[in-house]
């Protein structure tokens, strides 16, 4: 198998992953959010509707009754009402623990996602580094594989030979000479 098409490939499914881990926390944050304001919505209808039902009760009580209003109904009242705003504080304390919780979430949510981007950018650098050192190897064995390749040729064309057991070269009347001192000559 090819070594950098592998990490090509991991690197792409890390990229499909992170994108169905924000969706799914993108989803999730959405529903909390619509449930919080759905708790809201139901909190304020409670409390308007509390507030209608009192008033109906006190003007239902007035109408029927005023005098076990005069005498007895007044504590009632108040007691209903302290109970009443009572559950009316609960209920916006749950709103609020809520809303909280989106927050909270929105938080991770983010935290997630850069956490994923940062993985995908090191795999991706893995990747791109990886490739980089197999080409350099590659790159490298070719070099070295091009050193045999030209004494086979020249063996080939009778530019190396071999004399008594040693290695010749036809270096021709006048050869170029290399090295610091001219102790190299270019075979022809």
């Amino acid at each position: 198998m090819n070594k950098p098409d592998d990490l090509q490939e991991l690197a792409l499914r890390l990229s499909a992953f992170a994108d169905v881990l924000n969706q799914h926390a993108m989803r999730l944050v959405q529903e909390t959010g619509q449930s919080t304001q759905a708790l809201r919505e139901t909190a304020t209808a409670f409390s308007t509707q509390a507030q209608q039902i009192s008033r109906e009760l006190v003007h239902s009580v007035g109408m029927q009754a005023r005098e076990a209003i005069e005498r007895h109904a007044a504590d009632g009242m108040r007691h209903s009402g302290e109970r009443l705003h009572e559950a009316t504080k609960r209920v916006e304390s749950s709103a609020g623990a809520l809303q909280r919780e989106l927050q909270r979430l929105g938080a991770a949510q983010n935290s997630l996602v850069w956490k994923s981007g940062l993985g995908l950018l090191l795999g991706s650098l893995l990747a791109v580094g990886g490739s980089g050192y197999f080409a350099w190897k590659s790159h490298q064995a070719v070099k070295q594989a091009e050193f045999p390749v030209g004494i086979v040729e020249a063996m080939r064309t009778g530019a190396l030979t071999r004399c008594d057991g040693s290695i010749c070269a036809r270096i021709g009347d006048k050869p170029r000479r290399f090295g610091d001192k001219g102790q190299y000559a270019e075979v022809k």
